[in-house]
């Protein structure tokens, strides 16, 4: 990708920004180089800051990072409670008033409730546009993300009528501006052609809808054009997407990215790849396959799902619902597509869960009685629900929203209504299930109720001042942070932890012997446990190990989700059963002598860089980014491995010849 500092030398003056000349004198610090004194080379290091942290292969440091920056960015950008204005309430008042409530009193309570409800909003809302251009599917060069990003930072709400939107003024209290991924990739992509001499593609709007977008080009207003292109990119109507007859279409990896592009302008699907320089990016890294229902003249010209590749693995599935998760009527034909693909298996909980949620879904609208399993699948007590989109689907959040959230919970969890708690301040001593997230960061709360049993979502303890969990504790149903808190011991009956478990540096010398399940990641660096418990057979993400205690991991455990880090580890040997590893191993500086002779799939990138392994598992055949073997004792690779997904790293390596 060209990078183009001089865009943002002209347009912001950014060189001169405080950010920018302190992001200049940490790196003259950390490398003990001078950085030119030329704005370009000055604003290239400040881009060049956010570029290292995205790119961190440690997905814990990378995260951290990322939570910097958005801890940045709502500190300067996100209303204060304080701030919200008097006038807000008041117009609040005036609405109960107009829907027949009467004349409402705004108590302290329920002010501090509205204004909660304010700055959450507004921090997601960034959020979003934040982890976009974090992931990998934001194809943009750096210049053009801090473009946006700037961009939106002074934009208000979006007016429908006037198909404009406003200036953002301090002490506003809405959101900032929905991310549409399309039409976002229709201003970026113009505005990058642009400076590279080309001209944009428009080939499915009208001549005067072209005029009037290269008018607003020249002006390269963000607010402006990204208006413009949301008013441009319309979905297609509720009663196309009920048509599912159609055809799959494979553009080929390296082949001309235009008639993908073309084939997808004007549906407003929502995907990036309408963007040119997008597919084009996206097509050089694998194959691309779309599927086109029927439009009303019998041809398949309607985009409903985008599998996109990366050297034979399939990296993304993409639909055309909300958050481009799948459609409800799409889902069968999909599952059927996945199948064909080697690693497709790895999508059939996604598949599942969306089938599932349809079905829910109806079901409510049908006005049927959901049982206990089916409030324990929509309140995700057991397990996340998986989709395919960015984000989670909305209709989880639209179906709680109608139903009586309290009373689900205390049917889930056979426990009286008045025994469930929904927000911190109704925690009392009669508290079983508490059915939020419950933050308690740098908190000063000492204790919790002591009948807790059930937290649906997660605990968040960084910082705080407990001491200890109620003894009953069996459930948390997200993940459980526990990072500088001050515990040193979790109850001895916890058996099930639903996202990730965070031990980096804490007190914490043993787990629970009877817990089985954790859904996410566990980080175990640096942290002081030495064992785990013999029935933990599932860790939903990844593993993370470097300089940890644990000499061994249960003979039980068969399932990685994520990446498994055993750099500097004093694990020895891995479990027997241990078939699957979802993201990438690294075994830099292990003790590790063998693989399990099971071991097929490696997600992610395998670096045995100063290991002691002298050869992979016969039955190893997906290996699905780079693979490096530098300085390494392995003399061969398994004669059935078929799939290296990056790049192979030799030097120094004493392999021989690579299989056939």
């Amino acid at each position: 990708m060209i990078e183009n500092p001089n865009f943002l030398k002209k347009k912001y003056d950014l060189h001169n920004e405080p950010e920018v000349e302190s992001a200049v004198k940490r790196k003259e610090a950390r490398t003990g180089e001078k950085v030119s004194g030329a704005p370009e080379a000055k604003i290239q290091t400040y881009l060049d800051r956010f570029g290292e942290i995205l790119e961190r292969e440690d997905e814990e440091k990378r995260e951290r990072g990322l939570e910097a920056i958005k801890k940045v960015l709502h500190k300067q950008f996100v209303i204060k409670p304080e701030e919200v204005p008097d006038g807000y309430f008041e117009n609040q008042r005036r609405i109960a008033r107009e829907q027949g409530h009467g004349d409402v009193e705004i108590s302290d309570e329920i002010r501090d409730q509205l204004t909660e409800v304010i700055v959450t909003d507004q921090e997601s809302s960034l959020d979003k546009w934040v982890d976009y251009f974090a992931s990998q599917d934001a194809m943009y060069p750096d210049w053009l993300k801090y473009y946006a990003t700037r961009s939106i930072l002074s934009m208000g709400e979006y007016d429908k009528e006037k198909k404009q939107f406003t200036k953002r003024s301090k002490g506003t209290v809405k959101p900032f501006p929905d991310l549409n991924r399309e039409a976002l990739a229709y201003v970026l992509d113009a505005i990058e052609k642009k400076y590279e001499g080309e001209q944009t593609s428009l080939a499915a709007f009208e001549a005067e809808d072209k005029e009037a977008f290269d008018k607003l080009l020249q002006g390269e207003n963000f607010g402006k054009l990204y208006a413009w292109a949301i008013d441009k990119v319309t979905p297609d109507s509720v009663g196309q997407l009920s048509v599912t007859q159609g055809a799959w279409v494979m553009y080929d990896q390296n082949s001309d990215h235009m008639p993908l592009v073309e084939s997808l302008q004007g549906h407003g699907t929502g995907w990036c790849t309408v963007g040119e320089s997008t597919a084009q990016t996206q097509l050089e890294t694998g194959d691309f396959h779309v599927y086109y229902s029927l439009d009303e003249d019998g041809k398949p010209t309607i985009p409903r799902v985008a599998i996109r590749m990366e050297e034979g693995s399939i990296a993304e599935v993409r639909g055309v619902a909300p958050e481009q998760n799948l459609d409800p009527y799409i889902t069968s034909i999909v599952q059927e597509k996945l199948d064909e693909f080697p690693d497709g298996k790895e999508y059939e909980k996604k598949v599942e869960d969306m089938k599932r949620l349809t079905e829910l879904e109806k079901r409510q609208t049908d006005g049927e009685v959901f049982d206990v399993e089916d409030l324990k699948f929509l309140y995700e007590t057991e397990g996340q629900v998986q989709g395919f989109g960015y984000d989670k689907d909305p209709r989880i959040s639209e179906m709680q929203g109608i139903r009586d959230g309290r009373q689900d919970y205390a049917d889930i969890f056979q426990c009286k209504r008045e025994e469930v708690a929904i927000t911190q301040d109704e925690l009392s001593d009669h508290t079983i299930v508490f059915g939020r997230n419950l933050d308690l960061r740098n908190s000063q709360t000492q204790e919790l109720p002591a009948g807790l049993t059930h937290i649906s979502g997660g605990l968040y303890l960084e910082g705080s001042q407990l001491k200890e969990l109620p003894a009953g504790l069996t459930h948390i149903g997200g993940g459980l942070y526990l990072e500088g808190s001050q515990l040193k011991e979790l109850p001895a009956g916890l058996t099930h932890i639903g996202g990730g478990l965070d031990l980096q540096d804490s007190q914490i010398q043993e787990l629970p012997a009877g817990l089985t399940h954790i859904g996410g990641s566990l980080a175990l660096r640096n942290s002081q446990i030495q064992e785990f418990p013999a029935g933990l057979t599932h860790i939903g993400g990844g593993l993370y190990l470097e300089g940890s205690q644990l000499k061994g991991l249960p003979e039980g455990l068969t399932h990685i989700g994520g990446r498994l880090d055993l750099r500097n580890s004093q694990i020895q040997e891995l479990p027997a059963g241990l078939t699957h590893i979802g993201g990438g191993l690294n075994l830099q500086g292990s003790q590790l002598k063998e693989l399990p002779a099971g071991l097929t799939h490696i997600g992610g990138d395998l670096s045995l860089e100063g290991s002691r392994l002298k050869e992979l598992p016969a039955g190893l055949t997906h290996i699905g980014l780079d693979l490096n073997l530098q300085g390494s004792q392995l003399k061969e690779l398994p004669a059935g491995l078929t799939h290296i997904g990056g790049n192979l790293s030799l030097e120094g390596s004493q392999l021989k010849e690579l299989p056939a």
